[in-house]
């Protein structure tokens, strides 16, 4: 009996990992169709990675990891409806298994306010940046590093210009002061400008996507 036993759980764990080590080849190949644009392609990849990674019950991580890719490459093929229900599930997963302090969920709610503003939906993707903004001025204060400084300033710009664009004058004017200690010459209207002007040059998520005719 204990024979049997020790027989199943070994046959288990093997069967995770061989799961595990799946994911992983999918990951490979999804992000080789993301280099060449073949999104479609890399949203299939990353999709049987997730899977491959949720039959492994051992690591909530790499589930996320995955589905976050997954998320990135259906906004990037226009479908927006199914990157957002990734997104939002992903999110939650880190939320729920690591915490919203976490990187894994940083990295995402970020992802996720790029997508969301790429589709014009400035208020929702403010209400991404608000909740982590005190975790990324910790760290930008302990590291102090001019990558991660820069990086801030970029991010603060594009979350004021979400939060004008919203109409929500005082956190707008909260969000300035915090880019005048950074660039004192900066103004609202600079920074609309700014963003607007590399928003229209290049966009990671399109939001003129073709209807697609079955």
């Amino acid at each position: 009996m204990m024979f049997r036993l020790i027989i199943l759980i070994t046959s288990l764990y093997l069967s995770a990992c061989t799961n595990l080590i799946t994911a992983q080849r999918y990951e490979n190949q999804g992000i080789n169709s993301m280099n060449k644009g073949d999104y479609d392609n890399a949203a299939e990849m990353f999709r049987r990675a997730v899977i491959n990674a949720e039959l492994s019950h051992l690591d909530k991580a790499a589930v996320g990891h995955y589905s976050r890719q997954y998320a990135m490459a259906l906004g990037k093929n226009c479908q927006s409806s199914d990157a957002e229900d990734v997104f939002k599930k992903t999110i939650l997963l880190f939320d729920d298994n690591f915490g919203i302090d976490s990187g894994r969920s940083v990295q995402t709610r970020l992802e996720y306010f790029t997508f969301l503003s790429d589709m014009g939906r400035y208020e929702e993707a403010a209400n991404q940046i608000s909740p982590i903004l005190p975790m990324i001025e910790k760290k930008v204060s302990e590291q102090n590093s001019d990558d991660l400084n820069e990086n801030y300033h970029k991010l603060l710009n594009h979350y004021a210009f979400a939060l004008h664009e919203s109409g929500n004058i005082n956190a707008t004017t909260d969000v300035m002061k915090k880019i005048n200690e950074v660039d004192p010459t900066e103004n609202i209207e600079s920074v609309v400008n700014s963003v607007q002007t590399k928003s229209e040059e290049k966009k990671s998520y399109p939001s003129d996507c073709p209807l697609k005719v079955d």
